[in-house]
């Protein structure tokens, strides 16, 4: 690769990720603004940095493209896709180590690492398929189309309480008033994963006390008008939460039954 085009890239890259980290900075003081520290805290942010993540891996892929074009007479190589599929690998597994070691030492640090390990492959096969139709139309004599949309599904998980019994009034407190509200058919689901987190002797106390915070929020926020809800922290909520139960199979199966009921509640698809 021409280290003038490198050096170009380099300065347009800075430049564009100067624009995304003040978006990111934006969003976090939005999402996180009332939200208890802690998991929760932690959670959102590790999410709204994936994205971030899936921003910075798009702007890379589309500046090398319209760099390499430019440079090339409209023509890209296979060798062109190649490099750029490195590039956006390189800054991919960056990421991908700093937000898997987030936060330290936490007692579920291996499900949080398969969870940004599969966010990331999302991301790079996203690209990647974004580059291979480029390359593909220009074969076939077509216009490449558009850049890439980006966009992610957000997760976040909870903090702490390990008293199960004043955990589970709450809920079930919230729960009365989603039933009074006419939605009982999401209340009971709520209230079945609720128990039988309690129940569960996979997963031990902390992890227990993890869901049970998950299902508490998830609840407040079927508590909440819909026009009040803050439709990234229930899309983290509900991507956590098979996180938080994955060694109960029992509970993951009841989720599994259980979540197209609460996604179709929030209109999350």
């Amino acid at each position: 690769m021409r280290p003038d085009l490198n050096t170009i890239v380099s300065m347009e890259f800075g430049i564009g990720m100067d624009r995304l980290r003040k978006e990111k900075d934006a969003r976090l003081r939005t999402e996180l603004a009332g939200l208890q520290r802690g998991r929760p805290h932690v959670a959102v942010t590790r999410q709204i940095e994936l994205e971030f993540a899936e921003k910075s891996c798009t702007a890379l892929a589309e500046i090398w493209v319209r760099v390499l074009e430019e440079a090339n007479n409209g023509i890209l190589t296979r060798k062109d896709i190649d490099t750029i599929k490195g590039q956006v690998q390189g800054v991919a597994g960056a990421r991908r180590g700093a937000l898997s070691q987030q936060p330290p030492m936490a007692p579920n640090q291996s499900a949080i690492a398969g969870h940004v390990a599969r966010e990331m492959e999302i991301i790079l096969s996203n690209v990647g398929r974004y580059l291979e139709l480029i390359f593909q139309r220009q074969e076939a004599g077509l216009r490449k189309g558009e850049p890439m949309k980006d966009g992610i599904n957000l997760t976040v998980h909870n903090a702490a309480n390990i008293n199960f019994g004043s955990q589970q009034g709450a809920i079930n407190a919230t729960l009365s008033v989603i039933s009074e509200q006419g939605h009982g058919e999401v209340a009971t689901a709520i209230r079945e994963l609720s128990e039988a987190v309690q129940r569960s002797s996979a997963i031990n106390d902390h992890q227990k006390q993890e869901a049970l915070e998950v299902i508490a929020d998830l609840a407040k926020q079927a508590e909440t008008k819909p026009e009040a809800r803050s439709i990234v922290s229930v899309k983290a909520l509900i991507a956590y939460f098979p996180v938080a139960i994955s060694l109960a199979a029992d509970v993951t199966a009841l989720w599994d039954k259980y979540a197209p009921i609460i996604r179709a509640f929030f209109g999350i698809h």
